[in-house]
């Protein structure tokens, strides 16, 4: 049975001392992505693809997104997300006149309580 299995462990061998030597520049391979990031004179798609190669190995590749089915085995309906830029016409200051201070709103919901020039001092 051992014999059987000899070739596969041949064979295995030498990957697994290949992943040993590969992992042992692990560091280096990190400061050298994390270089090429931070690096602005490196283009802009070197960059991102060592963005997101220390993405990927420190917190994993994300997931495909799930597909569901309802019981009927259609798809459900889909919600549409629409992102729009508004113009603004008016300035912070002009909103922040039509707008009531805190203290004026914490003012107008406190409890009337008693007076405090009434306490004896």
């Amino acid at each position: 049975m051992k014999a059987r299995n000899l070739p596969a462990m041949i064979a295995r061998k030498p990957r697994l001392e290949l992943e040993s030597l590969a992992r042992s520049y692990t560091k280096t391979a990190i400061r050298t992505l994390a270089g090429i990031m931070n690096d602005e004179g490196m283009a802009p798609l070197a960059r991102l693809a060592a963005a997101q190669a220390l993405l990927d190995r420190g917190w994993g590749r994300p997931r495909p997104a799930e597909t569901h089915t309802l019981d009927n085995g259609c798809s459900p309906p889909f919600t549409k997300v629409v992102r729009e830029i508004v113009h603004v016409t008016k300035t912070a200051e002009e909103f922040a006149a039509e707008r009531k201070t805190e203290e004026e709103i914490a003012a107008e919901d406190a409890p009337a309580g008693p007076d405090p020039s009434n306490f004896k001092k």
